[in-house]
C-alpha cells in the first residue's frame, strides 16, 4: 500500500513495544511513519518542530507529570493532531491530558481496538478542516555573502513590505555579532533571543509574544542578544523560536550571520526561501560560491536559494552575466545602488521602503518581497494582526 507522504506521523513514548504497535497501525492505514519517527519523550518537541508532522501519537509513561509537560510543549509548538495513549481508569489524568491539548485519549489496554478509529477521525478532521486551518508561516532567510553586502537592510525592507501587505511580519535577528535590525527600525527591545533561551522549558505563546519589539509598520522583531547572552542561543533555541513564530506570523524573515554556525544552519533548514545577498565583485562572488557549496554539502536543496544583487550599478562592477557564469545560477533580483536614500533611512531608523515608497530602490525591494510570497499570495493572512 502506498503511504501518504504528505501526512507525516510522529510517535513518542518510553515504551518501545507500544510505539511499535502504534507505528504498525499507522503503516497499515498508509500513513507516513518511518522508524526514525519513533522518538523518546525528551526529544519529541524538538523533532516535531523540525518535521511538522500532521499527527503526533504520545504514549504516556509512568511519569505522568513529565508526559503532560511534553504534551503541553507540543501543543504550543505545532498544530498537529495530538493523540494520547494512557490508562483509562484515571479520569483526572484523562481530563488533564485534554486540557493540555490532546485531541483524543485512547485506552492503552485496548490499543489495537481504538487506534483504528482514531486514525479514521484524524483523516476526517484533516479532510474537513484543511480549507479552514491556517497554514504555518513562511520562513525567508536572508544571508550575507560577505561583509558590507547590505543583507540586514534587505531583510528589514522585505519584512516591512510583507507587514504592509499582510498586517504583520515576524523578524528574527540571527546576526549575533552585529544585531543591526533593532536600530534599522529605531526599536529598543527589552528582550532578545537570550531571554527565550533562559525560559525555553516554560515558554508559552503569551510569553513568546512579549519577547518581540513592535514597530508601527507591523514588523515584530525578536532581537539578537548582546554580550554574554550570545552563547545561550543554540540550534534548539532557534528551532523553538521559528516553530512558535510560524504559528504567530504569516511570514518570518530571518537575518542570518554569514558565519553559518549551528544556529544559523538550523534556521536555513527551516526556511522555504533562502536569499543570498551578493555584490558584483570578486570577493563577494567567491564567498557566495563557497556558501552555496556548503549548503549543498549540508543536503539543502539549492532550489530554495535565490541570488539578490545589492548595490547594483556601482562603478567598476563585474557584469551580471559573469556573475551567473561563476555561480552557475540565474540572478533574478537586483537592488539599485542608492546610498543617499539608504543612509538617510538608516540614520532615521526607518526602512527606505517606508520612507520613500515610490523610489526605484523601494519598488525593487517590494518586488523582491512579492517574489517570496508563497501561500498567501492571493490574500492577507487570517492570523491576528497586532493592535
Amino acid at each position: 500500500m502506498v503511504q501518504d507522504e504528505e501526512t507525516k506521523c510522529l510517535v513518542s513514548g518510553d515504551d518501545d513495544a507500544v510505539c511499535q504497535r502504534v507505528r504498525t497501525a499507522l503503516l497499515r492505514d498508509a500513513l507516513d511513519c518511518p522508524p526514525s519517527h519513533l522518538v523518546p519523550l525528551e526529544v519529541v518537541k524538538d523533532r516535531a518542530a523540525r518535521l511538522h508532522p500532521a499527527l503526533v501519537v504520545l504514549a504516556l509513561g509512568t511519569d505522568h507529570e513529565r508526559s503532560l509537560y511534553m504534551l503541553r510543549a507540543l501543543r504550543q509548538t505545532v498544530d498537529s493532531y495530538l493523540v494520547v495513549i494512557g490508562p483509562a481508569d484515571n479520569s483526572k489524568l484523562i481530563l488533564r491530558a485534554m486540557q493540555e491539548g490532546a485531541d483524543e485519549y485512547l485506552d492503552e489496554n485496548v490499543l489495537e481496538g481504538e487506534i483504528g478509529g482514531a486514525i479514521v477521525r484524524f483523516k476526517a478532521h484533516r479532510s474537513t478542516a484543511a480549507v479552514e486551518l491556517e497554514q504555518p508561516g513562511r520562513v525567508i532567510s536572508v544571508v550575507a555573502s560577505s561583509g558590507g553586502s547590505g543583507a540586514s537592510t534587505v531583510a528589514a525592507n522585505i519584512s516591512a513590505a510583507l507587514a504592509k501587505a499582510h498586517g504583520t511580519c515576524g523578524l528574527i535577528d540571527l546576526r549575533m555579532s552585529a544585531g543591526d535590525l533593532a536600530p534599522l527600525f529605531n526599536i529598543r527591545p527589552n528582550y532578545s533571543l537570550a531571554h527565550l533561551a533562559e525560559n525555553l522549558e516554560r515558554i508559552d505563546e503569551e510569553m513568546f509574544d512579549q519577547l518581540f519589539g513592535r514597530h508601527a509598520s507591523g514588523v515584530h522583531l525578536l532581537a539578537a542578544p548582546c554580550g554574554f547572552g550570545v552563547h545561550k542561543v543554540t540550534d534548539r533555541v532557534v528551532r523553538q523560536a521559528i516553530a512558535m513564530a510560524r504559528r504567530r506570523f504569516p511570514y518570518v524573515v530571518i537575518d542570518i550571520d554569514r558565519s553559518l554556525g549551528g544556529e544559523q544552519v538550523e534556521a536555513l533548514w527551516q526556511s522555504e526561501v533562502i536569499l543570498i545577498v551578493v555584490r558584483l565583485d570578486y570577493i563577494s562572488l567567491r564567498n557566495t560560491r563557497r556558501t552555496m557549496d556548503y549548503l549543498k554539502e549540508l543536503g539543502l536543496d539549492l532550489d530554495r536559494v535565490s541570488l539578490v544583487v545589492n548595490r547594483y550599478g556601482e562603478g567598476q562592477q563585474l557584469s551580471v552575466a559573469a556573475a551567473e557564469e561563476s555561480l552557475g545560477k540565474k540572478i533574478v533580483h537586483s537592488i539599485p545602488n542608492d546610498p543617499s536614500r539608504i543612509n538617510a533611512a538608516i540614520n532615521a531608523g526607518s526602512p527606505v521602503l517606508l520612507r520613500r515608497p515610490f523610489a526605484k530602490i523601494s519598488r525593487r525591494l517590494g518586488t523582491l518581497a512579492q517574489s517570496v510570497n508563497g501561500q498567501y499570495a492571493n490574500g492577507a493572512s487570517s492570523r491576528k494582526q497586532s493592535q
